[in-house]
């Protein structure tokens, strides 16, 4: 019995997908993978759970993660000539920034990763409570994140889309697809938590 279920379980996964249908990739978490304190080696000083981004297909679906052992659905997601943002502030301020650190105008038309671009740096702002102070973790290309990122071209409005996978050293990641508004030239964040 357990022979034939194998092989059933076989075959299905081998069957083609119907015409026209695109596989799901699903979002692996760090529970479910290597992360850098059981890796043995690192690639570059990455551990090969972060480094594994590169050659991974970016993953469609909405853009969620896990921050800090906690999870980030972003609320707002928006771009400017050198960052993107994704921003939440629902049951907790989190704002996660992929710096580009020199203006690419406009912030589009990019795709790229980690291996071939040392160039983005990534802030991690957080807080549970509007009494707590805001943390902030900061991230270069020594500290062995790994990034894969695509923008495609504007759409009406300044809309941007793109996809990415972003994974950090202490096991936070962001992965999925999004559409990226403009940013206004001035940016109010209250950084406020929204029971």
């Amino acid at each position: 019995m357990n022979c034939s279920v194998a092989i059933v379980a076989i075959v299905l996964l081998a069957l083609p997908l119907p015409l026209g249908a695109t596989p799901r990739t699903l979002v692996a978490s760090p529970k479910s993978l290597a992360t850098k304190s059981n890796v043995g080696g690192s690639v570059g000083g990455r551990s090969a759970w972060c480094h594994a981004v590169v050659s991974q297909p970016l993953p469609q679906g909405k853009v969620v993660g896990s921050i800090g052992g906690q999870p980030f659905k972003p609320e707002f997601i928006q771009w400017n000539s050198y960052s993107i943002t994704l921003k939440q502030n629902r049951k907790r301020y989190c704002k996660v920034v992929i710096n580009m650190m020199r203006s690419q105008k406009p912030l589009c038309n990019l795709a790229f990763t980690s291996d071939s671009n040392n160039r983005p740096h990534i802030y991690v702002y957080t807080r549970s409570t509007n009494s707590q102070p805001i943390k902030e973790q900061h991230y270069t290309s020594k500290d062995g994140y790994g990034l894969k990122l695509a923008l495609l071209s504007p759409l009406a409005d300044d809309w941007v889309p793109g996809s990415l996978s972003l994974r950090l050293p202490d096991g936070s990641f962001v992965a999925g697809s999004f559409k990226a508004e403009k940013a206004p030239r001035i940016i109010w964040d209250d950084q406020s938590v929204i029971p």
